[in-house]
């Protein structure tokens, strides 16, 4: 392993964290500006002085795990940042939600057991460093300033039950309902962007349903360009659409939790 080597390792994840703060950036004052590009690079050079470095005789993998490992404090850092950043009030659709500005600012939580497992390994192939929220210790308040992605069942996972009771909508086995509009059939999976409802500059992005089993693998239904979207397992790792649309807009155009007519 050379230095060369090493600066292309650490610039990787240096352009995934610019990538990060570029949105907020671009919301920020030249000040704050500045102040993000210095925490960036300090972040960057204690990741290669403090980690990196020391590893340079050993085998490549262990330079790069060594990095990787600097990700969690990436995230941190990075949302501390973005907290104190403007937020514009969520307009939807899902695709809205990975905008750097709302990234800044993003943590993921998923209940314990293979749903977690596999919400992990999406946020690791995906997600880069959001910060993995311990599902037995968060709360609401500790969602306080962050955009949440949540995965989880409504009977074992709190967050999710408080999201579907709060938004109307029902995930039953037989079933999926958005306030009057009923979807029927089992196997059936939905994900869709909440508008918090303490907070119109936050959202909640729900993975669920009644089967835990259909939640793994959730992210290989197609979905983005609408507010949400029910789909059907039909065997592992395999999913159908049954409806996606968008939520019916509000005085200020924020979507609502019910259906456009």
């Amino acid at each position: 392993m050379n230095e060369i080597t090493l600066i292309a390792t650490v610039s990787t994840y240096y352009v995934q964290l610019e990538r990060r703060i570029e949105g907020a950036a671009n919301l920020a004052s030249a000040d704050v500006r500045r102040m993000l590009a210095e925490t960036a690079f300090a972040i960057v050079l204690q990741a290669a002085e403090e980690s990196a470095r020391p590893a340079l005789e050993k085998q490549a993998d262990a330079v790069i795990a060594a990095v990787v490992a600097q990700r969690d404090q990436i995230g941190i850092a990075t949302h501390e940042l973005g907290r104190r950043l403007p937020r514009s009030v969520f307009l939807g659709p899902i695709n809205a939600v990975f905008v750097p500005a709302r990234r800044v600012n993003m943590v993921m939580v998923a209940e314990e057991g293979p749903i977690g497992d596999y919400a992990y390994s999406v946020r690791n192939a995906v997600h880069g460093g959001v910060p993995f929220l311990d599902p037995a210790k968060t709360t609401w308040d500790d969602l306080t300033a962050r955009n949440a992605l949540i995965y989880g069942t409504p009977q074992t996972m709190p967050l999710v039950a408080d999201v579907l009771s709060q938004a109307g909508w029902t995930v039953a086995a037989d079933k999926i309902a958005i306030g009057s509009r009923v979807f029927e059939g089992e196997n059936l999976v939905l994900i869709a962007a909440r508008l918090r409802p303490s907070d119109g500059t936050l959202v909640d992005l729900v993975y669920t349903s009644h089967d835990g089993e259909s939640l793994v693998g959730i992210n290989l239904l197609h979905h983005g360009p609408s507010d949400f979207v029910i789909g059907r397992r039909t065997k592992p790792g395999r999913y159908q659409i049954v409806t996606r649309g968008n939520f019916a807009k509000g005085s200020h155009n924020e979507p609502l939790t019910v259906l456009a007519s």
